[in-house]
């Protein structure tokens, strides 16, 4: 697997957790890591591994967050997510 695909920048993080309405302490538990850590890679003031990146990348996906373009993020849709179950 690309190391690529689990990049993901300081602001999808900021507007996923947006979308998502949860606080820095609620992700950052989520995904085993300080509140703290999570505030320093927001503010940019952090370079995160690529393991921290994938964790965080992992659990925006399992609460329905889709990564678009590279620079973006959405909330999957019920239609989106059951797209062909039907063929």
């Amino acid at each position: 697997m690309s190391q690529a695909k689990n990049v993901i920048t300081r602001k999808q993080i900021l507007g996923a957790r947006a979308l998502l309405e949860i606080t820095q302490d609620e992700l950052a538990a989520a995904v085993g890591m300080s509140d703290r850590a999570l505030y320093m890679i927001e503010t940019g003031n952090a370079q995160p591994r690529q393991r921290t990146l994938a964790k965080l990348r992992a659990e925006f996906e399992r609460r329905g967050i889709e990564f678009i373009n590279g620079t973006g993020v959405k909330l999957k849709t019920a239609a989106a997510e059951h797209e062909g179950a039907a063929d």
